[in-house]
């Protein structure tokens, strides 16, 4: 009895799910066009842009902000300028960090804020990010597809094909008001271009897509999968 045991043992082991990928918690920052921005002057929104800049550069150095670009076009809201990820999971902290833009405090900017789960950890981008910056080497953008689905399991489960593809970068459930929905960001050009690929994977799934500016650093992450 005690080999039978034994043998159903080592049965069930094998046939056990494999295990998850750890999680990581990050929050995301969407930036939209601010209640002054229409009202804002000339000298003001520059000063604002000026800040704004300056704000991105220290917590890119801190080590607090992951990754930060502007939206192209097509998008999924005509309001959305751009793109935070900060390495932070009290959203309270985030928000803090987030609202002392000058931007943001000029009214240029809103901001909306949202806890993202991801399963891919970007701490290695935003080391590859601060080495090349110490190197004195330029700042290179790509482009890229930020694509938000839901139910967020259906949405996950579409994306297999296209990891094995190399071709999501991160992806992770959302909350705070945005329960059921999953993030990615896919190393894709252009939006018809995601949109195929998606389409292709399970076209029941909807998808908002938006095309976004990035670091070229961001597109190594597909090669980590």
């Amino acid at each position: 009895m005690r080999q039978i045991a034994i043998i159903c043992i080592a049965i069930l082991a094998g046939c056990a799910s494999p295990a998850l990928p750890p999680m990581h918690d990050y929050t995301l920052a969407i930036l939209t066009a601010g209640l002054q921005a229409e009202t804002l002057s000339d000298e003001a929104v520059a000063a604002a842009a000026h800040g704004h800049r300056a704000h991105i550069e220290s917590m890119g150095a801190d080590g607090t902000l992951l990754l930060a670009g502007p939206f192209g076009e097509p998008k999924a809201n005509d309001a959305w300028s751009g793109l935070y990820i900060f390495d932070l999971s009290d959203m309270s902290a985030a928000r803090d960090l987030a609202h002392r833009d000058p931007a943001v405090v000029a009214g240029l900017f809103d901001i909306e804020l949202m806890p993202w789960r991801s399963d891919t950890d970007l701490q290695p981008m935003r080391d590859a990010l601060q080495r090349s910056k110490a190197a004195g080497e330029p700042f290179v953008p790509a482009a890229y597809v930020l694509a938000m689905g839901e139910p967020d399991q259906g949405a996950r489960a579409a994306l297999q094909t296209l990891r094995q593809e190399r071709r999501v970068l991160c992806a992770g459930a959302l909350g705070a008001g945005h329960d059921g929905q999953y993030l990615t960001l896919l190393k894709a050009e252009t939006v018809d271009e995601a949109r195929t690929w998606l389409s292709a994977a399970d076209p029941q799934i909807q998808w908002e897509l938006s095309s976004l500016w990035a670091t070229a650093l961001l597109g190594d992450l597909a090669s980590q999968e």
